[in-house]
């Protein structure tokens, strides 16, 4: 399945799941009262996060549409999250506070990393380190096992 959120003609705030192969919606996942800026399956797919807005993120069993878990988070219109590659971490950043790290197994915070404003975030392959990039213009790197910022970039606007 892919997700697709954000078109419907009818501003419900759901996420679309659908069958790429297909082109038939699978699945309607229902319950943000707030827009959804983002989602991420898990590795293997059987198991999709979303953030919104309302202050919710959302676990959710891909394959059956139900909702797993409700988690209370900061209420934002920049939400950012993705899995770690061994599936068993989510990273979530909410614009200008702390990136979370969260138990993809039991859902608990685990750790908290200060940072910039982030709009975008990628996660090494091997899951050691994360790239954060924000409104500051900078890039950073976080190596993940001692929760620290390792390196910052920046660049100049022309």
């Amino acid at each position: 399945s892919c997700a697709h959120w954000g078109s419907s003609p009818v501003s419900d705030h759901s996420v679309r799941l659908w069958n790429w192969r297909s082109g038939r919606l699978e699945k309607v996942l229902a319950g943000h009262t707030y827009g959804v800026p983002t989602l991420a399956f898990s590795p293997r797919g059987d198991t999709l996060v979303t953030a919104s807005g309302d202050g919710t993120m959302r676990v959710w069993d891909s394959s059956r549409g139900k909702e797993l878990h409700r988690i209370e988070i900061a209420k934002h219109d920049h939400q950012r999250a993705t899995f770690s590659p061994d599936g068993r971490g989510l990273i979530l950043a909410s614009g200008g506070r702390p990136v979370q790290f969260w138990d993809a197994t039991t859902w608990k915070l685990r750790f908290q990393l200060p940072t910039h404003n982030v709009r975008s975030m990628a996660i090494s392959s091997d899951g050691a380190v994360l790239a954060t990039g924000g409104d500051d213009d900078t890039v950073r790197l976080h190596r993940i096992a001692t929760h620290e910022e390792v390196q910052e970039t920046g660049w100049e606007r022309p």
